[in-house]
């Protein structure tokens, strides 16, 4: 199954005006050009929520370097084990 993960536009590209702007499809195009990514898209916002970016991510498990720099502590990072003597 693909994961999937959404970003509001406003938090990326807060000057931007909206959606359909070149550099949000620029940023879309070089996402999708990521090895570990298998789309990248515009979510359609209504009325009252901002649009956002959503991105797919390859399933496979030699892929999740891309997803943890989206994800901050995925895979979970075991803590450190020290040997005391």
């Amino acid at each position: 199954m693909t994961e999937k993960m959404r970003i509001e536009l406003t938090l990326l590209l807060p000057a931007i005006p909206g959606a359909h702007d070149a550099c949000v499809t620029r940023l879309s195009d070089l996402l999708r050009a990521k090895e570990g990514i298998t789309d990248a898209h515009m979510v359609d916002s209504d009325s009252n929520v901002p649009g956002q970016l959503c991105v797919h991510f390859d399933p496979s498990p030699n892929c999740t370097h891309v997803r943890s720099q989206f994800h901050p502590g995925f895979p979970p990072v075991p803590a450190p084990i020290f040997n005391r003597a």
